[in-house]
């Protein structure tokens, strides 16, 4: 009987810690953008989560919202995943996606649109698995913006036969990154 209480105890530790952790929002399968992991980056000054040898997130203000869209139609239900990324290389992008963690998993609506919310100024890879798209393979590729003295690029599209990758950077316009191809 003692055993019994102590599971139970156990599991509503468990049940609980779990309830606080999706309500802080980590979350990596967010169904909504406003649900995403980060959403609470609006309210956040500075601060950085290291991801090893995947890179650094860098949070700080201003933050953007990034929409964009897929040359192909992928899937009905379909997702795209976000990887912050050291540089812009395709190799760094291919090598983030294959060993790190996405920041966000977001919806791809109409099977052909996307938008990550709160972004800080960094370089990202967004990836959809090649598996998602019909007979041809899409790409995703970002609205670039140049707003608040802050621009969005995109990088570079491409992939192989895993991976449909669009890689893009946030950053001051006073230091706009060379692009390393």
């Amino acid at each position: 009987m003692r055993k019994l209480q102590q599971f139970l105890i156990l599991g509503i530790f468990a049940f609980f810690l779990a309830a606080i952790i999706m309500a802080s929002g980590c979350s990596f399968n967010a169904s909504k953008p406003s649900q995403s992991r980060f959403s609470a980056l609006k309210n956040i000054t500075a601060s950085d989560i290291e991801i090893g040898p995947c890179g650094i997130f860098h949070i700080q203000k201003p933050l953007f919202n990034v929409t964009g869209f897929l040359t192909a139609a992928a899937r009905p239900n379909s997702s795209i995943h976000l990887f912050v990324v050291p540089d812009t290389t395709f190799g760094s992008a291919l090598y983030v996606v294959q060993h790190c963690p996405s920041l966000f998993k977001e919806p791809i609506y109409s099977e052909k649109y996307f938008r990550f919310d709160y972004l800080p100024a960094g370089n990202y890879v967004a990836m959809v698995p090649r598996s998602l798209f019909y007979a041809s393979q899409g790409f995703p590729i970002i609205n670039e913006f140049n707003r608040s003295n802050y621009s969005a690029r995109v990088n570079f599209h491409g992939g192989d036969y895993r991976y449909s990758l669009g890689s893009f950077s946030i950053f001051p316009l006073a230091e706009e990154p060379k692009t390393e191809k």
